[in-house]
C-alpha cells in the first residue's frame, strides 16, 4: 500500500488534501478516520475501501509533463522538478 510507504507527516498531508478536494461517501469518511485514529482502527471492510478508493489517490503524476515521477496529492511537483520550477 501506498499509504504505508509514506512518512507521517506525508499521509497526514495526502489525508487531508483528499478530503478538502472533495473525497466523499464511505471513502471521505474512512479517510477522516485514519487522520483521526489511525490506520489500525479500521475494520477489514473499512480497510478495503480505504485500498480501493483513498490509497491509490494518495499519490499522483508531477506536474511537469516530460517527468514521469509521482508526488504526494496536492503537490503540484515531484521532489526533483520542485527544485527546478517550484
Amino acid at each position: 500500500m501506498i499509504y504505508e510507504t509514506l512518512t507521517e507527516d506525508d499521509q497526514e498531508e495526502a489525508l487531508k488534501e483528499l478530503i478538502e478536494a472533495g473525497l466523499d461517501g464511505p471513502a471521505g469518511g474512512i479517510a477522516k478516520l485514519v487522520l483521526a485514529e489511525g490506520l489500525d482502527s479500521l475494520t477489514k471492510k473499512q480497510l478495503s475501501v480505504f485500498k480501493k478508493h483513498v490509497d491509490p489517490s494518495l499519490m499522483e503524476g508531477c506536474y511537469n509533463p516530460q517527468c514521469s515521477n509521482q508526488t504526494l496529492a496536492g503537490r503540484q511537483y515531484c521532489d526533483s522538478c520542485a527544485i527546478r520550477f517550484g
